[in-house]
């Protein structure tokens, strides 16, 4: 599976469907992805540079939003992200878009971080791992 890196855009060549990439600013704890970046796509790719590897931000709902840290949990690769889970080019994993392993080797699901609602706002706490 290759992948493409464009300017805010992520394209996965084998199914040429484009993720939207969005970049904070700063280092802050807390991630704030305003809401519009969910029109086109419900999964958006938040790309810290403070941190090894990205966010995926996953639109579960209108009030509810799921926050993946995009790090196999079974020997620390990056993960790949799509419309429909994440998937390990090193060893085959993949994942659910709940971050719920559904092919080993991987045993441990991935890590989630705690999101909150606000206005026209969607908060990702870095220091809060549910």
């Amino acid at each position: 599976m290759a992948m493409a890196l464009g300017s805010g855009v992520m394209t996965f060549l084998e199914s040429c469907a484009p993720l939207p990439v969005f970049r904070p600013d700063g280092e802050a704890a807390v991630l704030k992805v305003p809401k519009e970046k969910f029109l086109k796509s419900p999964v958006v790719v938040v790309r810290v540079n403070w941190m090894p590897y990205d966010v995926l931000l996953v639109k579960k709902s209108e009030s509810e939003y799921k926050a993946i840290y995009m790090r196999c949990s079974h020997e620390d690769q990056i993960l790949v992200p799509s419309k429909n889970g994440l998937f390990c080019t090193a060893h085959g994993s993949t994942f659910d878009l709940d971050g719920n392993v559904t092919k080993e080797p991987a045993l441990k699901n991935l890590t989630l971080y705690e999101v909150q609602l606000q206005n026209d706002w969607i908060e990702v706490n870095l220091k809060k791992v549910i």
